[in-house]
């Protein structure tokens, strides 16, 4: 249990900010939502930065060709992401730029914490031992940043083309 304790004591601010704004967003995919087209990209976005912050802090002084992992898994995931929204029953509002978007059950709360804790414990392996996380987890990072970036780019693009 203090084992437990230090990890959770050892965890920047910013990772509860972030744990939060994932399980609100989770619950609220619950729900059918309308929101502006313009903030279609903004999770996205947000999985963007994130993995472009594992990408350079990871990978600039490491092997370059690293990145390719990344950018490979982004474009399938991507299409993976469009998939998604293929069938999806989305309802258009052009004249004031809205655009509703299908619930997804516990499904989003469930994906998001998944990705959570893989990120978490990606985080703690870099910082209990990072010359072995560097190693034998970076690619694995990598891959799995591109593979969140591309389905969320991807289903976000979906409904933007249903737009």
């Amino acid at each position: 249990m203090k084992h437990l304790s230090s990890i959770l004591l050892g965890t920047p601010w910013w990772g509860y900010v972030l744990l939060a704004f994932l399980i609100y967003s989770g619950v609220k995919a619950r729900k059918s939502s309308t929101i502006p087209i313009k903030k279609l990209f903004v999770f996205p976005a947000i999985f963007v930065i994130w993995s472009l912050c594992s990408l350079v802090s990871k990978v600039l002084d490491s092997n370059m060709s690293l990145i390719l992992i990344w950018v490979g898994f982004g474009i399938v995931s991507h299409l993976l992401g469009l998939r998604f929204t293929r069938d999806a029953n989305v309802q258009v509002d052009r004249m004031n730029g809205r655009i509703t978007i299908p619930s997804s059950g516990w499904v989003m709360l469930v994906v998001l914490m998944g990705i959570f804790v893989v990120k978490y414990y990606f985080g703690y392996s870099y910082a209990t031992d990072p010359a072995a996380a560097k190693v034998y987890l970076l690619p694995m990072d990598l891959g799995f940043s591109g593979l969140i970036t591309g389905v969320f780019f991807g289903r976000a693009w979906g409904y933007y083309k249903k737009y």
